[in-house]
């Protein structure tokens, strides 16, 4: 890997935190406690994506190591969050909100898996 496809991660990265910070501040108009659920979807599509681009560029095997970490470590990882994951459910437990709370803990690794498997249908 050289400097250039560091600076692609770098940006790609920079980009899928910004996607995210932009889903929690958006959600706050449509939902109670969003920024929780918003993080929990974000889990989710950046796990979906993840699927749908391995699947993608392993097809076209000439692309796939650099594109691969360009839009899986960089877009996918600024993306999701797997801190905050963990992190909101014990706020929203902390809070008197419970089941909200083990839905997100429980719910976040199974539909991100979910997504993930699901995404490998694709073709």
């Amino acid at each position: 890997m050289n400097t250039v496809d560091l600076g692609w991660i770098v940006i790609a990265g920079g980009v899928g935190a910004l996607v995210r910070y932009g889903a929690e501040k958006g959600s706050a108009t449509f939902i109670h406690h969003s920024r929780h659920w918003a993080t929990m979807v974000v889990n989710i599509l950046g796990c979906f994506i993840s699927g749908i681009l391995t699947v993608y560029l392993a097809a076209h095997n000439s692309l796939i190591d650099h594109h691969l970490s360009v839009f899986t470590t960089g877009f996918c990882g600024g993306l999701t969050t797997y801190s905050s994951a963990v992190a909101f459910p014990q706020i929203q437990w902390h809070r008197g909100h419970h089941n909200a709370a083990l839905l997100n803990l429980l719910g976040t690794p199974v539909l991100c898996a979910a997504a993930y498997m699901a995404s490998l249908q694709i073709h």
